[in-house]
Order: C-alpha cells, then structure tokens, then sequence
C-alpha cells in the first residue's frame, strides 16, 4: 500500500541509508535490496505510516500477518527495525510458497494478498498475471523499478 493516511517520512529518498542494517540483517534469503524497495514503495521509509486498510510502518504490514510471523503486540510494528524484521520475514515466507516462481509472484503476493495470487494461478496457469488488477501490476513494476535503481 503506497498510499498512507499519515505521511511524516523519515526519507522520501530512495537511497536513504537509516534503515540499511535491518534490511540487511532480516533478508533472509532474499536480496536485502529487494526488501528497502519494498519498503520504500509501501511507505517512503516512513515507521508511522498507517495504510487505508490498517497497513502499518514502513513495511506496511497487516498486524494479522505480523502475528503469523511472530509479532503479538501491535505497536512493535510502528517500531522500525521490528516492522522491517516482521516484513522480511513475510516476505522470505511467501518466497517458500512460490518456490518455482519468481520475484513476480512474491511481491504481487506482497501487495494483493497470497490467496488471490493463488487462485489466479489455479485459474489462469501460466497467463495468471494477465489477470493481475492494473494497480497491482503498476505496484509490481515500481517495486522491481526500485530494486533495480538500488543495484539489486
């Protein structure tokens, strides 16, 4: 979720460095880069921003998701470095759910939710993200033009 009801960024800089050392040390087995992209489309860096769906920090995680990576209290996720880990830790477990996809369907996951991207697949097969809403796709390319604009 880009779009944040409240916007007091730390950094609408892509190449702010503050949050560096948590990417890097919550990535799992994802490309750390991957991640700050992630994040700076979700919230420009921003560790109060609340989404129109209840999104929080800079990761723009669901607290029911955080919950299923560990986190039960909601306000560890306005906490940077804690939102960071719970949000790479969701993303390194979507990356298990599609082990014989791609970037595309983790971070389409990412943002659309992982049951929609499963039904689609179930659905489409292999066309699945000609079928993807327009905002999804656009959030998708961003991402992947972010990720590629911090050297991933």
């Amino acid at each position: 979720m880009s779009d944040c009801l409240i916007k007091d960024t730390y950094s609408n800089n892509l190449f702010w460095e503050g949050y560096d050392i948590w990417f890097q040390l919550y990535a799992g087995s994802l490309n750390w880069k991957l991640c700050k992209a992630v994040a700076y489309k979700e919230s420009e860096y921003n560790a109060n921003a609340i989404g129109e769906d209840g999104e929080i920090g800079v990761m723009q995680i669901m607290f029911s998701t955080a919950q299923d990576m560990g986190c039960y209290d909601r306000e560890e996720l306005f906490n940077p470095e804690k939102n960071i880990k719970y949000g790479c830790k969701y993303l390194n477990w979507l990356r298990i759910q599609f082990i014989d996809g791609g970037l595309q369907e983790l971070l389409v996951a990412y943002n659309w939710g992982i049951g929609n991207v499963k039904k689609t697949i179930d659905e489409y097969g292999i066309k699945w993200y000609l079928h993807v809403p327009l905002v999804v796709k656009q959030y998708y390319e961003k991402v992947m033009l972010y990720y590629s604009q911090l050297g991933g």
